[in-house]
Order: structure tokens, then sequence, then C-alpha cells
């Protein structure tokens, strides 16, 4: 065991941006602990970055007292990443929005582990005749769906969900690019946001994803996104789900025959009149004349057609995920 110290150690956001924060009144304990007591437990680290228990080491560091260090062993960056989300998944506080991204990102980080061992790690060698032969043996060489599948079977999931987590996860890494205190209120619980507005938002470009994350802040959910093109496709249903008009004996020839087609072909041959209305006002209205309300009220509904377009698309892809 190493000597206490008031250690100085680097807190890297890619780190720090996986550890859930505590909650206020946990952290006046941690304080009062360390006030009365002076030490209350080891820091993770590899290296000298932290890894964990980020209030504790500040709270050690404001009130000067030494502490302890606990080495995590790993052989490159995304051990760490990884030890970092398995630790947090063990946590029992964690709202749903971190838990799903914190299991996509685990399940992303073996991934690339596994090619990383794969393509790095293989050894060649021979046997006693000179014949090259290829030892694999190694701790990450597995398939992605062997990877999906054990970690679905902890967490009592299916792979589907797993590979929705990753998905999520890789949209929330994109989205932070751009607008890291959004992301840290989503995780945090502050906004709501669903996994397919995520996937939808970080399909943006850079000037959408300020304009949308500024948009579904300011309500402090995208509920507004959501419901309105849930609501678009639940009428859609119902016409579809409509029983058949009973048809008298003796009139089939006169009357149409249902055709299931004849909603979404209706659809087709109304969007050309939306984008025609797009390009024109797009095309007449002096942009910088306009004020921001009348932008930011356009803007949202752009947003929302969009969502809706994407989700008539999976539908018809036949996905089923969100």
């Amino acid at each position: 065991m190493g000597k206490r110290q008031l250690y100085k150690l680097k807190d890297n956001p890619k780190y720090h941006s996986l550890v859930a924060p505590l909650r206020e009144s946990e952290v006046k304990k941690i304080n009062q602990q360390i006030i009365i007591d002076g030490y209350v437990g080891k820091v993770p680290v590899w290296g000298s970055t932290l890894l964990g228990e980020y209030e504790k080491y500040y709270l050690y560091r404001e009130w000067c007292v030494p502490f302890d260090l606990y080495y995590v062993q790993c052989k490159n960056q995304e051990e760490a990443l990884l030890w970092v989300c398995k630790t947090q998944l063990e946590r029992t506080d964690l709202n749903n929005s971190m838990r799903n991204y914190l299991i996509g990102k685990r399940y992303n980080i073996e991934c690339a582990l596994t090619a990383h061992d794969a393509a790095v790690n293989r050894k060649a060698c021979t046997d006693k005749r000179g014949k090259p032969i290829i030892i694999q043996n190694f701790e990450y060489e597995k398939s992605p769906h062997w990877v999906a599948a054990s970690i679905a079977e902890k967490f009592g999931v299916g792979i589907d969900t797993i590979l929705r987590y990753s998905k999520y996860a890789r949209a929330i890494d994109y989205i932070r690019l751009v607008e890291s205190d959004y992301i840290s209120l989503h995780l945090s619980g502050a906004i709501q946001m669903s996994m397919a507005t995520a996937i939808s938002i970080s399909e943006m470009s850079e000037a959408e994803i300020h304009k949308t994350c500024s948009a579904i802040a300011a309500e402090k959910t995208d509920r507004l996104w959501r419901s309105e093109t849930r609501e678009y496709f639940k009428q859609l249903k119902v016409k579809n789900d409509q029983p058949q008009i009973q048809i008298p004996e003796g009139s089939i020839k006169d009357m149409p025959k249902y055709n299931p087609n004849s909603e979404i072909e209706s659809l087709a041959l109304t969007i050309p009149s939306w984008i025609s209305s797009i390009e024109r006002v797009r095309s007449v209205t002096d942009m910088n004349a306009v004020d921001d309300a009348s932008k930011d009220k356009l803007w949202g509904a752009l947003v929302r057609l969009k969502i809706a377009a994407d989700i008539m698309m999976s539908a018809m892809r036949g996905d089923t995920n969100g």
C-alpha cells in the first residue's frame, strides 16, 4: 500500500462523462465524513488519470486531506473505458437514460476490443516442420453477436435491445461533440429524450443539432416531437383498422374494392406539394428579415416532419425497434 498523499490527478472528460454524478445529499454526506474522519476510502486511477469517485477526490483536495489510490490494471484506453462502464453499471441509482447509454457504450467498446485483438494480437509462428500456424488465444477474440448475447443475458434483455442501445450510445457520443451541456442534462435526467429522437438528431448537421437541442431543452422533453408524430401514425392506423362496410348482395360490381395501398399512395402524391411549398417559401423569403420567433416555429415543424419521415421509413423497412 502506498503512502497517503494529496495527489493531483488528471480529470479526463472521456472517462468523467461515463460517471453519473452523485446526488447532492450523498456529496454532503461524504463531505461530513471527510471533515469528521479525515479519510473515506481510495480513489480509482489508471496511471495518473481518475476513473471515478470524482466528488470524493475534489473534496479531498478542497480539505487538503491525504488519500490512497486504487490502481486499475488496463492495457489501453479502451480497457479503461470498459472498466468505468462495468463499474458504473453496478450502481443502483442510475436513471434509465444513463443505464441504457452505458450498456450500449459497453457493447461498442467490447466490439472495438474484439476487432483490435483480432487484428493486432494474433501471433504467427511455425510448427516443427516450419509450416506457418496461427495461435488464436485472446481475451477479446469473440464475435459481435457473442458480445451482444453475453451482455443481453447479464442485463435480462434481448440482443435486439442491446443493438438498439448501441445505436443510442453512438448517437449520444456524436451529439456530445456539438452539444455537451445538453447531453449532460439528458443523461442526468433533467431533459427527457427518446432513443429514436437521439438517433435522428445525430444524423443532422451541426447547425441543426444546435437548434434542435435548444428547442428540446426549452421544453425539458422531446414529448412534442414524439407525440405529434405518434398521433399521426395512430390516426393512420385507426383508418386502416376500421371495419369494412358491409356490401349488400348484388352490388359487388358497383362497389370499389378495398385497396390497402391507398393511404400510402395518397401520402406519396401529397408530399411533392409540401416540397414545392418549402422551396417556394425559401426562394421568395428574405430570411434576414424574418424574426427569430417565426424561424423557431418553422424550425420545430420541420424537425417534427423529419422525425415523422424517419419513423415512416423505419416502418416500411419493417424495423420495430424505433
